[in-house]
């Protein structure tokens, strides 16, 4: 009879080294059968390189990876997924032309007769999978690049609960892109497994729901083991505090004041099927909110302004009208977009560093029909200082770099093209305090020298910490432009539901919804 003690998952001196650079150093671990196991620290702390070496993605340079007792030689995602072990990725691993339910089932397809296979029972299964994490109106036809990024994540989800072996569930960074109501919802699923005796390994950056949902919590910094600890008796300051070896006093930054005059103004857009008669304006050195809840718009308002999307309506920048549906056009008038999508529309991940800061401006840097290498370097080189961008040199590859890391590369690569508009979409998605700290800094710093900031974001301490103004869309409608002491959480959620619907206050020169 099995011990129901003894660890399901163990670690034993586990070490991992890229190119000489040790990345994660000598890590032992015991993992219970039916806990969640919190896993927290700084980008390129080592989160990710030690999820990987337990899912099989990794080779470990040395050390032993058990799993039931069973020791996991043959490091591959199969291997580790014969043994129960199932990783829900950081970024997206979804098929974009297929449909959700072929998503949900990939690589573990029902077969019927003749092996062919059995599309009528995945659906059913996907159906089934869906409600139970109450996702809503998914239709598990649907094609999968038609989804926003929650729902994504929750296919990323369902896709991991497919069948009853899976004895570790590992969650990197699951939340980032779920508002609260599905956070909850995920939450429930998580406890609903561990009753079952289900060990989830939860790694996550937002050190509320850390303490709120694990039993133990792992502390990275630098690939070392700093702490394993009781998550009941951490606070979040020091959670914080042994993440990054010093205490944080301050998260965001003072609010500059913005100039009179007008950035971007935004008159009666309209995007087909997302969004109906958009107003607000943004002026020079202001940083400007938009928020709500999933599926509200927030996003395709974003992609419509970078000529992402179709549209009609006005859209102004600097004085300069830009027509619909085309991002040269949008960028020339001076307008960067930082995607929520980092992976799939912010960065070439199997590009260099170089490559991808001046990937969007190469034309910056052409001289008498060829490209000026030593300017390009230069200029990456700037950024690599100034965002302190961890990287062995200028060509290794984005795949290789953390998120944080690989976020700062495709802000740069925003910011290589000179704009006077700014729209950061979800700009701390997925990184850690620190990081965060950095790129609020930023975006302030941004806004000081006189940019239009458009900030979208989830996170509602990220609006109300940084904006001077926020607009709050509900089903494709603005429901109320917000400023001063109107910008709480409140407010943001009765507008957010369209308890409220109206601006709350307006400053001189604004278009009211």
């Amino acid at each position: 009879m099995a011990d129901r003690n003894a660890p399901v998952l163990r670690l034993e001196n586990v070490s991992k080294e890229f190119s000489g650079v040790r990345v994660l150093n000598d890590i032992s671990l015991d993992l219970r059968p039916g806990e969640i196991f919190g896993v927290i620290g700084e980008n390129g702390a080592g989160k990710s390189t030690l999820l990987k070496i337990i899912s099989g993605v990794y080779q470990p340079t040395c050390g032993q990876v058990w799993v039931d007792g069973a020791e996991l030689t043959h490091f591959t995602p199969q291997a580790a997924r014969r043994l129960g072990v199932t990783l829900i990725p950081q970024e997206f691993n979804l098929v974009g032309d297929l449909a959700v339910f072929e998503n949900i089932f990939l690589g573990q397809e029902k077969r019927g007769a003749w092996g062919l296979l059995d599309k009528k029972t995945m659906r059913a299964a996907s159906r089934d999978l869906l409600a139970r994490l109450e996702v809503c109106g998914l239709d598990p036809e649907r094609r999968l690049d038609r989804l926003s990024a929650a729902q994504k994540q929750m296919v990323e989800i369902a896709k991991a609960l497919v069948g009853d072996r899976t004895k570790v569930l590992i969650m990197d960074e699951p939340t980032t892109v779920l508002n609260r109501a599905e956070v909850e919802i995920l939450f429930k699923t998580m406890r609903d497994l561990k009753a079952r005796g289900v060990t989830v390994i939860y790694v996550s950056h937002k050190l509320r729901e850390v303490r709120e949902i694990c039993d133990r919590v792992l502390t990275l910094r630098d690939g070392e083991f700093i702490s394993l600890t009781d998550a009941a008796d951490l606070t979040e300051e020091q959670m914080a505090t042994g993440m990054v070896g010093r205490e944080l006093t301050q998260v965001f930054p003072p609010k500059s004041v913005p100039a009179d005059e007008m950035a971007l103004s935004v008159k009666n857009l309209c995007v087909p099927g997302w969004l109906t008669d958009v107003n607000f304006d943004i002026r020079r050195g202001e940083v400007f909110g938009l928020a709500g809840l999933m599926g509200a718009g927030r996003t395709e308002t974003a992609e419509a302004l970078a000529g992402l999307r179709r549209r009609t309506g006005e859209v102004t920048v600097n004085g300069r009208i830009i027509p619909p549906a085309d991002p040269g056009a949008a960028l020339a008038a001076g307008l960067s977009y930082l995607s929520e999508d980092r992976q799939g529309k912010g960065i070439l991940v199997r590009s260099g560093l170089l490559e991808n800061c001046t990937l969007a401006s190469l034309g910056r840097y052409v001289r008498w029909g060829f490209l000026d290498k030593a300017r390009r370097r230069a200029a990456a080189g700037r950024y690599v200082a100034e965002f302190s961008i961890r990287a062995a040199n200028l060509s290794a590859n984005l795949e290789f770099f953390s998120g944080g890391n690989q976020q700062k590369v495709s802000l740069a690569k925003c910011l290589d093209t000179g704009p006077k508009v700014m729209i950061f979409d979800e700009p701390t998605r997925g990184i850690d305090i620190k990081a965060k700290s950095d790129i609020y800094n930023f975006i302030q710093s941004l806004a000081a020298e006189g940019l239009a900031c458009l900030l979208i974001s989830s996170e509602l301490e990220e609006i109300i910490g940084l904006c001077h103004r926020a607009a709050v869309l509900h089903e494709g409608r603005v429901t109320g432009v917000l400023t001063g002491e109107h910008i709480n959480e409140e407010e943001i959620m009765l507008h957010a539901t369209a308890v409220k619907n109206g601006p709350a206050a307006c400053a001189p020169g604004e278009v009211r919804p």
